[in-house]
């Protein structure tokens, strides 16, 4: 429902805010490792030990591994808030008219599902569970493309069965899939400022249709 849309699209730019604090940290962490340590390391005065100049490499080793984890564990938050929120705009037949956003994370997970490059366990039943959504909500925004003009079916059947067909390690080329609407990490927030932004336009746009 409209509701069920609007309170996905409010957790989206909860966690937009919380991925922005994320880099705010990132950006302080690189700044301590990679721009102070250097310069603290051509002025260190003769009284400070060999030891406590290891014990600060190994304190700026942690906070760059610490940093690495975070860019990682941030990016693939991202990319499920992304999915979550372009497959509940499909399944609530509400799409912004810029696509890009709402096709992009469905078609890059159905691309990671079907390389077939899981680990095991847990981490392949969660990327099983997460390509069945994918599929489903991009099957469900297939059936709405119908009226739209230009109609972003035929790209996006053909980059399936390209994924489908392509070796593993071959990258996709990108693909507009109507619209515009950006790429990269921007996408989600563009995507939540659009929507917040329509006017109430009836079925198929915006957050009250």
């Amino acid at each position: 429902s409209a509701g069920h849309v609007a309170g996905t699209v409010q957790l989206a730019a909860e966690a937009v805010e919380a991925l922005n604090a994320v880099a705010v940290g990132e950006a302080g962490a690189e700044h301590l490792a990679v721009r102070c340590h250097p310069v603290w390391m051509q002025s260190v005065p003769d009284t400070v030990t060999q030891q406590r100049v290891d014990a600060v490499a190994a304190a700026r080793g942690r906070l760059l591994a610490a940093r690495d984890r975070v860019t990682a564990e941030a990016a693939r938050v991202g990319s499920l808030v992304s999915l979550a929120l372009a497959g509940a705009l499909a399944f609530a037949h509400t799409l912004p008219p810029k696509l890009n956003p709402v096709v992009r994370p469905l078609m890059d997970t159905v691309k990671a599902g079907g390389s077939g490059g899981g680990g095991g366990g847990e981490e392949e039943e969660e990327s099983a569970a997460l390509l069945r959504f994918a599929a489903d909500a991009l099957a469900e925004l297939l059936c709405l493309c119908g009226a739209r003009s230009p109609n972003p079916a035929p790209k996006i059947v053909k980059n399936v069965c390209g994924f489908t067909c392509a070796a593993p390690a071959q990258p996709a080329a990108t693909v507009d899939y109507g619209g515009g609407g950006g790429g990269g990490g921007h996408e989600l927030a563009s995507l939540i400022i659009s929507l917040r932004s329509q006017p109430a336009s009836g079925h198929g746009s915006g957050l009250d249709g």
